[in-house]
């Protein structure tokens, strides 16, 4: 049985199942990329040890939209905005309210992209 996010655990790996039910046995580039990025954003968030502060990131994104529907596109676009956000918010000496910029912890980010929808 699929969990509510369609991605099952199985045997050290992951599968990814379609809104229709089945397992999908191929991903296309855009979905390979979509996926990609998700697990590259929450690894960004959190930390890569105990000891790990969190903070000070320099975050670099190598064309985050290749080959992405507009479904997909949308949601990474919002997700790179966020992260904007929590860099611009760095240099605020002032906390702000919004518990998603409270952690404060990308110093700088680098956006490479040749894709002219993408802003």
């Amino acid at each position: 049985e699929p969990n509510p996010g369609n991605v099952t655990e199985e045997k050290g790996g992951y599968e990814v199942i379609r809104d229709d039910g089945k397992v999908a046995v191929n991903l296309s580039e855009g979905e390979r990329n979509f996926i990609a990025f998700l697990y590259f954003y929450y690894v960004v968030r959190g930390m890569r040890s105990e000891t790990d502060s969190g903070k000070n990131k320099i975050v670099v994104i190598d064309d985050p939209v290749s080959s992405m529907d507009s479904s997909a596109l949308f949601i990474v676009g919002s997700l790179v905005r966020e992260m904007i956000g929590i860099c611009a918010n760095v240099a605020d000496p002032v906390e702000n309210e919004n518990p998603i910029f409270a952690g404060r912890y990308i110093e700088q980010i680098f956006i490479l992209t040749h894709n002219a929808y993408f802003h």
